[in-house]
């Protein structure tokens, strides 16, 4: 991680400072770029509260940067005003249609931040039960929106021009991390079942306490952060939810203690208490603010991959070639792993091939980008590691 992008990350975060906190705006630094925290505003979905705080200072970006980031953050206002009332259309037909539904995440955070389009968001989740699967799904086409995935993979996927993307859940934990916390002995119903503990508003509108909605966005952020890194908005909205809120501090952090997360949550409630309560900076929060700066809002794919390596060589020492072994993997996971992903595949063994090929061309053409930054990764590694080998 560069210098550079601390430095930016630190002026962007004092920006949404501003905005979270109704403060003026600081005057950036003569080491940051305007063009830098542009850059990373977007990257990190937060160009809507950068741009609000920007256009209040004193020395403004040229105007030709400042058009545009300005053009980006109506984009994304549009985009929000869209979701909003796409959101309430969805919501009260599920109502007439009699499918019983919770509103996840985003959804619910929004209405949050000081201004709803303050918390950008790209697509809208949804939790509903995996017997409605069928029933919904001529339900939302009846709405314009076209099925983009069904019956395959963790979740459902909707989509409709020119803004619009809807992931219906059946559980709010992949089978995967259902797994992981499992392997740790943790256990939540909040998290892991949680129609058990949701609360009814209507007939077929549920909730979830807010507490519970906390704990989703805390086992959420873990999953990313262990991963391909998560980012500024991500995290911020923790901190958004906790000072919105009156919480049950003592539930959740015994659900926390329970899950295995007490010591990630205190680590980022350190991170955030430096960005946003003037709390003195250490060591840790150094490298943990380092770390979401360079990530960007859906994390580096590329540091998802050498944390997979580097797991694999962990988990079997021995294995003196960690890397053909990713490879494999990724081309042709085992039955169990394709089971976390695609549910389809418990249904019998003699769909896995079938399902690795549906993987390949599915995954080969909606995301190019990402399996190109994967394949440049690996031959870096593989390229230092004969480098290491040499010496």
């Amino acid at each position: 991680m560069t210098d550079q992008t601390v430095k930016t990350g630190q002026y962007i975060v004092s920006l949404v400072r501003s905005i979270l906190k109704n403060e003026p705006s600081p005057e950036k630094p003569g080491d940051v770029s305007f063009e830098d925290v542009f850059r990373m505003s977007r990257k990190h979905m937060i160009s809507v509260m950068t741009y609000t705080a920007v256009k209040t200072l004193q020395e403004k970006p040229e105007e030709e940067l400042l058009n545009k980031w300005s053009s980006s953050a109506s984009l994304n206002t549009a985009q929000s005003v869209v979701q909003l009332s796409e959101r309430e259309m969805i919501y009260q037909t599920l109502e007439q249609h009699q499918i019983p539904f919770v509103p996840l995440k985003g959804c619910i955070v929004k209405e949050m931040y000081p201004k709803p389009e303050y918390r950008e968001m790209s697509d809208l989740d949804i939790l509903v039960k995996r017997t409605d699967a069928e029933k919904l799904r001529p339900v939302m086409e009846k709405l314009g929106y076209r099925c983009d995935s069904f019956g395959i993979e963790k979740d459902d996927q909707y989509a409709k021009d020119p803004f619009m993307h809807v992931e219906i859940h059946f559980e709010l934990l992949s089978q995967d991390e259902v797994w992981y916390f499992q392997q740790h002995e943790g256990y939540s119903a909040a998290i892991m079942e949680p129609w058990t503990k949701a609360r009814k508003l209507s007939d077929y509108r549920y909730e979830m306490r807010t507490e519970d909605t906390y704990l989703h966005m805390v086992t959420h952020l873990y999953k990313h952060f262990k991963g391909a890194g998560t980012g500024i908005r991500q995290v911020t909205d923790l901190y958004v939810v906790d000072h919105a809120c009156l919480l049950d501090r003592e539930y959740i952090d015994h659900e926390l203690q329970t899950l295995g997360l007490s010591e990630f949550h205190e680590k980022i409630m350190n991170v955030l208490k430096v960005w946003y309560e003037d709390a003195d900076p250490t060591e840790e929060t150094d490298a943990a603010s380092a770390y979401i700066f360079g990530a960007g809002s859906y994390g580096n794919h590329s540091v998802w991959v050498k944390h997979r390596i580097a797991d694999m060589k962990k988990d079997d020492p021995s294995a003196s070639m960690p890397v053909m072994k990713y490879l494999l993997f990724r081309v042709f996971p085992p039955y169990e792993e394709m089971c976390r992903w695609y549910p389809l595949v418990r249904k019998s063994k003699l769909l896995l091939p079938a399902m690795w090929i549906y993987r390949l061309c599915y995954k080969g053409r909606t995301q190019m980008n990402r399996a190109v930054v994967e394949l440049k990764t690996v031959r870096k590694i593989m390229s230092d590691q004969k480098k290491n080998g040499k010496r």
